[in-house]
């Protein structure tokens, strides 16, 4: 089963970026915990709190290692790029791509919902 994740990702030098959360998209199941392959949205929104009909908008950035998946306390990254504190894990049902739009079903520990990403705008939005 694919997998999702929040991580929370906040400077370690005042006014060095915003504090954010990164949302990590297993879309294609991962082997290599090292690889720089998941997709990953910069999120300013917990999305797994987006109520129905509610919106987000995301940044795509680079890819990230699978290995965050299984980040259990937080961890100062290398090059003083800050910290990342694990807040949610999921595990993703189902995957529905159409064009340039991206339906998940997830199953998070605390509730189930249903996100669709536009790809064309990085809208996340709560479709259930």
């Amino acid at each position: 089963m694919r997998r999702t994740a929040l991580l929370h990702h906040f400077p370690v030098i005042p006014n060095q970026f915003e504090s954010h959360y990164d949302w990590l998209v297993e879309l294609e199941l991962q082997i290599n915990p090292h690889s720089r392959s998941i997709p990953t949205w910069r999120v300013f929104t917990r999305v797994d709190l987006l109520s129905p009909g509610e919106k987000c908008v995301g940044q795509l950035i680079q890819p990230h290692r699978a290995l965050y998946f299984n980040l259990e306390k937080s961890q100062q990254l290398s090059q003083l790029r800050g910290i990342v504190q694990p807040v949610l894990k999921g595990k993703i049902e189902a995957i529905n791509r159409l064009n340039e739009q991206i339906n998940l079903k997830i199953n998070w520990q605390h509730s189930e919902q249903c996100l669709e990403i536009d790809l064309a705008t990085n809208i996340i939005q709560c479709v259930n």
